[in-house]
C-alpha cells in the first residue's frame, strides 16, 4: 500500500472515532442526520433501502447493534484497536460468535440483556434462565416473538423456562423494543438524490468490501 493510501486508511480510521469534525465528514461523502432519530435507525433504513434496489452493504461501525442487520448480503467493518487496523465480521463470524443467526442473535441479547445499553436481563428474575438455556429454545423457535407466542399456548421447554416466558413476556418485548433497530419512515434513499455508484477509493482498493458496489450522494 502506498504512502497516501496509508494515510486515507488512517485518515478514515480516524474519523470514524470522532476526531474529524462533521464539515470534514461531509467533505468525503454524504452526511445523512434525522431529527429525533438515531443515527443507528437512519443506517438501518438506508440498509434496507438499498438492499432492495440489489446492492450489498458494508456498514463501517464498532456498533455491535448493527449484527443484527447482517446477512448474505450485508457486512460491518469494526476497528480493532489491539492490531491497529479495521475488520470484516460476516455473518459467518456472527454465526461462529452466538451460535444463532443475526436475527436470533437480537433475540438472545434481549433474553441476556445488554451492559452497554443499560438494558438488564431476564437472568436477574430467572436466575436458572441462562445462555444456553436460551440459544437452544431460539434454535427450535427462531426468534423472541415466536417463542413467546409458542410459550403462551403449550410448554416449551423445563418448567423453569415456561414459567419465566409466560410471566416475564412483556419484560422481554420491552427488551426487544429499547434493543431493535428501527426504521424511520419518513426517509426515502431517493429523495436524498443517491442515484450515482461510486468506484472503490484508494485507501479500500483490494479489501472485500470494495467487490460491494455502494451508493453515495450523487444527484443534482
Amino acid at each position: 500500500m502506498e504512502n497516501q493510501e496509508i494515510q486515507e486508511c488512517s485518515c478514515f480510521c480516524r474519523c470514524h472515532w470522532g476526531i474529524l469534525s462533521n464539515r470534514s465528514l461531509m467533505a468525503r461523502g454524504a452526511v445523512i442526520q434525522v431529527e429525533g432519530h438515531g443515527a443507528d435507525d437512519v443506517v438501518a433504513t438506508l440498509v434496507d433501502q438499498v438492499l432492495q434496489k440489489g446492492y450489498r452493504v458494508v456498514i463501517a461501525s464498532p456498533d455491535k447493534d448493527f449484527k443484527q442487520l447482517i446477512s448474505g448480503d450485508v457486512q460491518i467493518v469494526m476497528p480493532v484497536p489491539e492490531l491497529g487496523r479495521w475488520s470484516f465480521y460476516t455473518l459467518k463470524h456472527c454465526i461462529a460468535q452466538y451460535n444463532c443467526d443475526p436475527c436470533s442473535e437480537l433475540s438472545l441479547r434481549c433474553i441476556l440483556g445488554d451492559d452497554v445499553d443499560g438494558v438488564p436481563g431476564l437472568q436477574h428474575l430467572a436466575p436458572a434462565f441462562g445462555r444456553k438455556t436460551a440459544i437452544k429454545l431460539l434454535k427450535k423457535h427462531g426468534s423472541l416473538e415466536n417463542l413467546l407466542n409458542a410459550a403462551a399456548v403449550r410448554t416449551v421447554g423445563k418448567q423453569y423456562a415456561q414459567d419465566a416466558l409466560k410471566k416475564h413476556a412483556d419484560y422481554l418485548r420491552r427488551n426487544y423494543e429499547v434493543l431493535a433497530l428501527k426504521k424511520v419512515m419518513s426517509l426515502l434513499l431517493a429523495s436524498l438524490g443517491f442515484s450515482s455508484i461510486y468506484h472503490t477509493p484508494q485507501c479500500c482498493r483490494g479489501c472485500e468490501c470494495c467487490s460491494s458496489r455502494r451508493i453515495i450522494g450523487g444527484g443534482e
